[in-house]
C-alpha cells in the first residue's frame, strides 16, 4: 500500500497496478483462512472473517458488528 501511495502522490509508477496487486494478494490469503486459524470462539472467529472480506458490499455494517460483538 505504500507503494501504491507513492506511485500516486509522486506520480512515478502505475498505483493502480500496485493496487490490483494487493488486492490480489488479499484474496488469496483471505480465501485460504478459515475461522479455526482465528479464534476458538467461532462466532468471533465468522465476524472477524465477515468484517474482512475482500468485497466491501459483503462486509458487515458497524451496527451489525456492535451487535453481534455484544452477544458473543
Amino acid at each position: 500500500m505504500n507503494q501504491a501511495f507513492d506511485e500516486y502522490a509522486y506520480g512515478k509508477g502505475n498505483y493502480v497496478k500496485t493496487l490490483d496487486e494487493a488486492y490480489n494478494m488479499h484474496k488469496q490469503f483471505y480465501s485460504s483462512f478459515s475461522a479455526r486459524d482465528i479464534s476458538s470462539n467461532n462466532e468471533l472467529s465468522r465476524l472477524i472473517l465477515e468484517m474482512v472480506n475482500p468485497d466491501p458490499y459483503k462486509r458487515p455494517s458497524a451496527e451489525y458488528i456492535e451487535k453481534n460483538m455484544s452477544n458473543i
